[in-house]
């Protein structure tokens, strides 16, 4: 009821007015969406309270993906891709025909299932996507306060394909940043056509469907392919080389909110915002898939089912790396005592024995277990010390 003509006191009337329009909304509609851009087109000084108010009105009416927006950008959806917020977006997308958001949900949906290990729900929404697609990578700029594009380099992963066929490999060595081929030295999966090729996402997934098909039966064939599968989940572990390829990364650098750290566990974290106000703080955590422990369980299948002695020698080898990752992630501050011969021996370390002592015991006369001495100095210290 002011009556002024003071352009300060009209201004916080209005102001006012609007605020006390907005709090009493229970819904937001077309009606209520074109009188809210309105105000926003001639005032910006409450933007950051309206979109508190807009975003929890829209989560709670279940339309998440604009409730989304109001705090986020599609890009933030890489870190933590929440299938009912991409849901809700495709489904206005859809409304408004926009091909170029609906393949890059499309992307984010076949990747979200593709990190929760389910292949056949993943191959559907890739088969959706164009094999020349390619995200765009940004870089934050504090200055403006902007967002700005970044060229992807040649070494570099664009965010869906140019996956080396060397996700299948293994090696010995555990270094980040340097070429792929000095690291993963192991060629099997050159034998198979359909995993020796350069992948985009929709291909690896048609490969790990086959692997995890074919891993199925007991026979040397399928100790292969269980293999080749856990050589995969070991690559996209947090201590993997290829851990960047499922969270989006360019390179496999660490990144402490995607990987975890030492001296604590990295487990498997999705994070839940349906009971949260609204997406304010929807960057501040990732979604962490540690397939450790599947990689773990193949190797162990390869083992019992391998004929050929030099792989069954391997298999056991590798899955000794597996116990000694989970060790390390689980009990960092224990690592420097495991070549203690008086600190007392964890279920873990008694287990990464346990292989040792088989591969000591049964394949000392490989060719694979001389490299391993050779390459892993804890392997040398146990055939020394303890075998």
């Amino acid at each position: 009821s002011v009556r002024t003509t003071k352009p300060e006191l009209l201004k916080q009337k209005r102001r006012t007015q609007f605020s006390l329009y907005l709090a009493q909304l229970k819904f937001i509609g077309t009606d209520e969406e074109k009188t809210i851009r309105q105000y926003l087109q001639t005032s910006n000084a409450d933007e950051d309270f309206i979109n508190e108010i807009v975003g929890h009105l829209y989560k709670m009416q279940k339309d998440y993906g604009k409730a989304f927006l109001t705090h986020n950008r599609i890009e933030d959806l890489r870190q933590n891709p929440d299938p009912n917020i991409i849901n809700s977006l495709m489904s206005n997308a859809e409304k408004e025909n926009d091909q170029a958001l609906l393949t890059q949900l499309y992307e984010l949906e076949g990747t979200y299932f593709l990190r929760m290990n389910n292949f056949e729900e993943a191959a559907k929404w890739f088969a959706k996507v164009p094999p020349s697609y390619s995200i765009t990578h940004y870089d934050y700029d504090y200055e403006t306060e902007k967002y700005i594009p970044v060229e992807i380099l040649p070494n570099e992963f664009n965010g869906y394909s140019k996956i080396s066929p060397l996700i299948f490999s293994n090696g010995f060595k555990r270094l980040f940043s340097v070429p792929a081929d000095s690291q993963l030295t192991d060629t099997m999966y050159e034998q198979y056509p359909y995993l020796n090729q350069e992948h985009d996402k929709a291909t690896l997934t048609a490969a790990l469907m086959q692997l995890e098909k074919e891993s199925q039966m007991m026979t040397e064939e399928s100790a292969r392919a269980a293999y080749m599968l856990a050589n995969y989940y070991y690559n996209i572990s947090p201590t993997g080389y290829y851990r960047n390829i499922p969270t989006y990364f360019r390179d496999n650098s660490y990144c402490w909110s995607a990987y975890g750290s030492y001296g604590s566990a990295v487990s498997n974290r999705i994070p839940d915002y349906s009971k949260e106000y609204n997406y304010r703080d929807f960057t501040q955590e990732y979604m962490t898939i540690n397939n450790m422990e599947n990689a773990l369980a193949l190797y162990e299948q390869a083992a019992t089912y391998f004929t050929d002695r030099e792989w069954k020698a391997r298999a056991l080898f590798m899955a000794s790396s597996c116990t000694m990752d989970l060790y390390a992630q689980n009990w960092w501050d224990n690592w420097n005592n495991i070549l203690d011969p008086d600190f007392k021996r964890s279920d873990e370390e008694k287990k990464v024995d346990s292989y040792f002592y088989q591969l000591a015991k049964s394949y000392s006369d490989t060719q694979f277990f001389k490299q391993a001495v050779h390459e892993c100095k804890y392997f040398d210290y146990y055939v020394k010390n303890e075998f």
